[in-house]
């Protein structure tokens, strides 16, 4: 064999070497890159759920909160107490959990909760009774919730009482049938739920 031929031999085989070796590097940087977007998209899953079991465990926080600051600051005696304060509490934590809630998106103040209690109750203004506490209850206007629900033909038909649950646990829809006789229920309810008792 010639001394050309044999270089040209000797450089086919140095450029195929070579070119195996590109290949190779090739892959395995593909594949690393593969390897990094993956970890780096599981890293971003992993916080992001981390993240959402948080801002649904800080909704879930104040919520329990509230409750808590409610079953004290709510009792009869407190609120007749606490009488002269220019404002009193409006289910502060809840509102702001459910800001959060609507914020975030957790869902924890849906309807129908993961865990089967229904923990949405919308905080209204004071209540038209005792005036202190937020309302819960909407009493009236039933035809503005359900189209089908037919009309008794009194007053409740177009009037509506936004109570807390200790007024409306008080008052009674029944005994009212004009103006004159829901301001008569709503001052008997006021006495019983702001006065000198416990419970």
């Amino acid at each position: 064999m010639s001394p050309a031929l044999r270089l040209d031999t000797k450089q086919t085989k140095e450029a195929e070497q070579f070119r195996t070796a590109a290949v190779d590097y090739s892959d395995t940087r593909r594949t690393t890159c593969r390897n990094t977007v993956v970890a780096q998209n599981s890293g971003r899953i992993l916080n992001m759920k981390v993240a959402n079991r948080i801002q649904k465990l800080t909704v879930g926080i104040l919520w329990r909160a509230d409750d808590a600051v409610d079953s004290v600051f709510y009792r009869p005696a407190i609120v007749k107490a606490l009488r002269y304060l220019p404002r009193y509490w409006q289910c502060d934590f809840a509102r702001l959990s459910g800001y959060l809630d609507r914020q975030w998106q957790t869902g924890f103040w849906d309807v129908d909760g993961e865990d089967g209690v229904i923990h949405h109750v919308a905080v209204g203004p004071p209540c038209e009774a005792c005036g202190r506490r937020a309302s819960t209850l909407l009493i009236g206007r039933m035809k503005d919730w359900d189209p089908t629900f037919p009309n008794v033909g009194d007053m409740w038909d177009e009037r509506e009482v936004e109570l807390c649950d200790w007024c409306g646990k008080e008052f009674c829809q029944e005994a009212v049938r004009s103006e004159d006789e829901l301001q008569s229920e709503l001052e008997r309810v006021r006495k019983r739920t702001v006065s000198w008792r416990w419970s």
